[in-house]
């Protein structure tokens, strides 16, 4: 017998939600694992195991009719690696990821925390507040990327425009996705017009690819996509990360002093931190054929939205799942999501914040924070500013 889905009355996509989504998200994981989506005409699916079911699943649960919460954006923003499925993805893949490696990423460690070290010394030099969301998280994820990835400098200045306009666009094409559409047709005109090899530096990201092309080792058409794609999504997650974590670690001072006395906690902060926050709230996937998920049955050709936000404090995976914890023993959050789709810029990312907790580690005793307040983007769960101040060893 088929179980009815519960319908979902509430604006998704609206401020309020955004604002505030963890009661809705609540709301949601006690209605069922699978709830429609009225206002969208999607179904969603709301706790760890749906999430992580559709994530394994990915010949059911497909990506190349675009992840946006709706036609307009998935069609316009087809045609990279994560609206990709099969031998495309996998070439795509193939190419992108290596430079992303922890073996290759390696090399940056040195400059990352020379970059880390004097980026805090600055801030506690100032004796005063400062905004996170301006002066820290968005410094260091800019200072690597814009110069590993190869753009010219107009696509450095506007890497941070270009993937929030992306981001919007994942969503839905609300007044935030509209003005994102024309920002990106700028991306793209900008890649057509300025990404040649001359223009390129060869030891760069994009340099290694125009090596591929000429070498025949990648297709011409997927130069274009690999660039976009390592100019939009490269840098937001970390911000966010990075804004939420220093939030977090101001809110539990003694967590601050155990990751102070033992930097192995490192990395199990960054992992709780990025399972409460969840930087990506949700992506889309479309059914190749009809879905029985436990007596709910979506048709085929639906689009289902994967609530990471939402499945990352389901309590019947996450223990007191509201509560930032670095001691958490079992932390398999979906904030990187999971299987071939997984996060590309994963490693990256951890590299960045393990050692910007580390540098701070060793500087600060203490971390004062108040005032946040959240950003408005329909795909990023991130701080628009955040009122800090560093207390420093005496």
């Amino acid at each position: 017998m088929n179980k009815p889905i519960p319908v979902y009355e509430k604006d998704f996509y609206s401020d309020e939600f955004i604002r505030n989504p963890y009661p809705e998200y609540e709301l949601m994981r006690e209605m069922g694992p699978v709830v429609y989506v009225e206002k969208l005409g999607n179904f969603a699916f709301t706790n760890y195991d749906s999430v992580k079911y559709a994530l394994k699943n990915n010949r059911i649960f497909i990506n190349s009719n675009g992840v946006a919460a709706d036609e307009v954006g998935s069609k316009f923003l087809k045609g990279n690696i994560l609206s990709s499925d099969g031998s495309v993805h996998s070439e795509l893949r193939r190419a992108m990821a290596p430079p992303l490696m922890p073996k290759a990423l390696k090399k940056l460690e040195s400059k990352v925390e020379v970059l880390v070290s004097n980026l805090i010394d600055g801030l506690i030099l100032r004796n005063e507040s400062f905004d996170v969301m301006k002066d820290l998280a968005p410094v260091l994820p800019l200072e690597i990327v814009r110069g590993i990835i190869g753009l010219p400098e107009f696509g450095q200045k506007k890497m941070l425009e270009w993937a929030d306009a992306a981001f919007n666009i994942l969503g839905v094409q609300n007044v935030r996705g509209k003005e994102g559409i024309s920002k990106i047709n700028e991306m793209r005109d900008f890649i057509k017009g300025k990404i040649i090899r001359e223009n390129i530096a060869q030891d760069s990201w994009i340099g290694r690819l125009f090596f591929m092309l000429e070498n025949d080792l990648i297709d011409p058409e997927h130069l274009p996509i690999i660039t976009r794609d390592y100019t939009t999504p490269s840098l937001d997650t970390t911000i966010s990360a990075i804004g939420y974590l220093i939030w977090q670690l101001s809110k539990h001072p003694d967590q601050w002093q155990q990751i102070r006395k033992d930097k192995s906690k490192i990395l199990t902060a960054i992992n709780e931190s990025i399972r409460l926050s969840s930087p990506i709230r949700s992506f889309c996937r479309t059914t190749s054929v009809e879905v029985d998920f436990r007596g709910f049955k979506i048709p085929k050709g639906a689009r289902v939205m994967l609530l990471f936000a939402s499945a990352n404090r389901d309590s019947t995976i996450f223990h007191n799942p509201n509560k930032f914890d670095i001691k958490r023993e079992k932390n398999e959050h979906l904030g990187f999501g999971h299987g071939i789709h997984m996060c590309v810029g994963k490693h990256l990312a951890i590299l960045e914040i393990s050692k910007l907790l580390a540098a701070l580690s060793d500087k600060v005793e203490r971390i004062e924070a108040k005032r946040p307040k959240i950003y408005l983007n329909n795909t990023i769960n991130r701080l628009e500013s955040l009122e800090v101040k560093f207390i420093p060893l005496k």
